[in-house]
């Protein structure tokens, strides 16, 4: 694997520059091999044609191995995972959970091999310290991008009971001893650095977690800093895992966003020109 393939990720400066659908999807080739990568536009509406495209093109790849975007597995979660969404109603795995689960249930119900090629929170976490990032800061980012996601639920209703389950992960991933991680202290934070009504947790803000350099500087803070730490940290991992899932696997279908599609593009290809396996 060539050594320099990490300067070929897009950088946010140039992403800000490129303009793409919102779905983005393209094939690469190693040799023989082909990946099949759908960039996603977040989204939680059974009734949205992107779900359609997404099931054409899962056909279309044949695919003996799936990665899915964040989907964290403990110990035997995985496993779990595939006996909760196996044949599971459509409709209700895109209104509670969007693409990539909807995904993960297809590679479930066709048997076919499914993982997340995500960094563990644990490892982000620890990197961003490195990075000295505070702890504050770091909760807040992890808090808020969640919200972001919450915020496209289509049953509202959930929205705290999901926060509290996702905070609870975090704690458990990051074991700060003498911290506060209710979600009192989250908007506290949140607060502190976007102000009364920028910070309130029921307010959909986008910006707030962006790592894409918004044209108005004055939207773009250190949890933004933070965002794009962690996202080019992420998408090293993603190019590494696939080239290694190439090793053993000839066709792979993988599903993230649409701005993780763009960025992470010219690193496969990249790396294609150079395969030798």
């Amino acid at each position: 694997m060539s050594q320099d393939w990490e300067s070929k990720l897009m950088t946010f400066e140039e992403y800000a520059r490129k303009k793409h659908d919102p779905v983005y999807i393209f094939d690469v080739e190693f040799g023989s091999k082909k990946v099949t990568y759908f960039g996603a536009e977040h989204n939680h509406n059974p009734e949205s044609p992107m779900f359609d495209r997404i099931e054409a093109e899962f056909k279309k790849a044949d695919p003996q191995i799936v990665f899915v975007e964040g989907m964290y597995f403990s110990q035997g979660g995985k496993q779990k995972a595939i006996e909760k969404y196996k044949n599971t109603d459509r409709e209700s795995v895109i209104k509670n959970h969007g693409e990539s689960v909807y995904v993960f249930r297809l590679a479930a119900d066709a048997g076919i091999e499914v993982d997340s090629p995500e960094s563990s929170l644990s490892d982000e976490i620890t990197f961003l310290l490195q990075q000295e990032f505070s702890k504050e800061q770091i909760f807040c980012f992890y808090g808020y991008r969640q919200i972001n996601g919450l915020h496209r639920l289509a049953d509202k209703s959930k929205f705290n009971e999901e926060l509290t389950r996702y905070i609870s992960v975090f704690q458990r991933d990051s074991q700060w001893k003498d911290f506060d991680y209710s979600p009192e202290h989250l908007e506290k934070i949140g607060k502190s650095v976007w102000g009364e009504v920028r910070g309130d947790v029921m307010i959909n803000d986008g910006y707030r977690t962006t790592p894409v350099p918004p044209e108005d500087k004055k939207l773009f803070t250190l949890i933004n800093q933070i965002n794009q730490e962690v996202t080019h940290f992420r998408d090293c991992n993603v190019v590494r895992r696939v080239v290694d899932a190439l090793k053993t696997h000839d066709r792979l279908f993988i599903i993230f966003g649409s701005t993780h599609a763009v960025m992470q593009e010219p690193a496969l290809r990249y790396l294609a020109e150079s395969y030798d396996k």
